[in-house]
């Protein structure tokens, strides 16, 4: 059986069961991308790579969202059409709907059934409505960009077979009318990676966390997407209770200059004047020294607008690590207030602050959490649970797909 997983980057989506179904020796796997972290490569697994021209007018971002994927899209078609050229006939395609990878799958390998893994759809009412309750309240062309990105998956949803994304909200979240094509599988969490362990953490010359208190905050970017600044304005009140309290930073590009994220961290530094000897800041960091961030942390601080559910949080829950989280969808499909983590609200840093505080006061007594955390994971996300599942999805899709081509060819 010969499988084509079409993404952006390699592993992204596809980091569990890529090597999975290849180590089983059962599937010709393939995988197109554009780039690729050549240390993450599956032995057996033919790689094929996608160049397109990225031009486009970067002082518009609608026009360039719009052509970046346009051209995305057809730099996948025409490397599909070289490997169907090449003899590679893929009996499943499976692709990443966000990045437009699968727009032309069907056109070109019209035999193979069209499986896409769906992130998030813009919706006007869940977006726009959440961010006006904030202090700058954004204007409709703000989310121009995610709706144009809705007109590729659109597109992909009309023409796939079946559809998977990660929660009920975000299935939710798309038009009622493409909803009974997508089903709810998260692609797994790496539960014998992501294990509870004590850890600290060096930085210059602190040592953080070895059962001191620690804050850690762990982002891709320093955004209002993120509830950072809910949280920096909690930062104050827990310095000030918590004397012996450090707080660890992650997010990507922390320190480039110029960009959006040091303008929008420099803002908030100036306004919310914090003991900076406690808040320290790291770039986003490789696998071993993330993991090592988590069980270091006391308490972790997971902030989420109602979006795509970040694998992160599943990591950090699958370390046993005592959680605080915004009470937002789709965190409240995990986490369960006082069950397996607490909930606090996205906007009010006074009652993050509070209980933080309270997290780092009761952390002996709270253990508990931690624990129902970890056993969440294992039950309902671990890959041990879910790549079997994922497997024999798409072994009936295809089984599905072929009876469906025997009876329409019956006479």
């Amino acid at each position: 059986m010969r499988i084509l997983f079409l993404d952006r980057s390699h592993p992204a989506h596809f980091r569990h069961i890529v090597p999975y179904l290849a180590a089983s020796g059962h599937y010709d796997v393939a995988f197109l991308s554009e780039y690729k972290k050549k240390e993450q490569e599956t032995p057996g697994v033919r790689y094929s790579y996608v160049r397109y021209p990225t031009t486009a007018n970067k002082q518009n971002i609608r026009e360039q969202t719009f052509l970046s994927l346009a051209r995305r899209a057809e730099a996948f078609g025409s490397a599909m059409e070289q490997l169907r050229v090449s003899g590679f006939e893929p009996d499943v395609i499976y692709a990443n709907a966000s990045s437009a990878c699968g727009f032309f799958a069907p056109q070109i390998f019209s035999k193979a059934p069209l499986i896409l893994g769906l992130d998030w759809y813009f919706n006007r009412k869940t977006d726009q409505s959440f961010f006006e309750q904030g202090i700058s309240a954004p204007i409709p062309a703000d989310f121009a960009p995610l709706a144009i990105r809705n007109l590729f998956q659109v597109g992909q949803l009309t023409a796939c077979t079946v559809a998977l994304t990660n929660t009920s909200w975000q299935r939710d979240n798309f038009p009622p009318e493409h909803q009974k094509k997508i089903h709810v599988m998260h692609e797994g969490i790496n539960t014998d990676y992501f294990t509870p362990g004590s850890n600290s953490v060096q930085l210059d010359d602190t040592v953080l966390g070895g059962g001191r208190d620690l804050v850690t905050y762990i982002s891709r970017t320093l955004s209002p997407y993120g509830g950072f600044e809910t949280f920096y304005k909690s930062l104050p009140s827990i310095v000030k209770a918590r004397k012996y309290c450090h707080v660890l930073i992650v997010g990507r590009s922390i320190a480039n200059e110029g960009s959006e994220e040091e303008s929008y961290l420099k803002r908030l530094m100036r306004e919310i004047p914090v003991d900076s000897s406690r808040i320290h800041f790291l770039d986003f960091c490789n696998y071993e020294e993330y993991r090592a961030i988590i069980r270091a942390s006391s308490v972790h601080v997971f902030m989420t607008a109602p979006l795509a559910l970040p694998s992160s949080l599943l990591d950090i829950m699958s370390c046993a690590s005592l959680v605080v989280a915004s009470d937002t969808p789709p965190v409240t499909e995990i986490i369960k207030h006082q069950h397996n983590g607490l909930l606090t609200d996205f906007w009010d840093s006074e009652a993050l602050a509070q209980t933080i505080i309270h997290a780092l006061e009761n952390k002996n007594d709270l253990t508990h959490l931690a624990q129902e955390a970890r056993e969440t994971i294992l039950k309902r996300f671990s890959t041990s649970v879910i790549l079997p599942k994922q497997e024999q999805f798409i072994l009936k899709i295809l089984q599905q797909s072929q009876e469906k081509d025997t009876d329409e060819n019956t006479p």
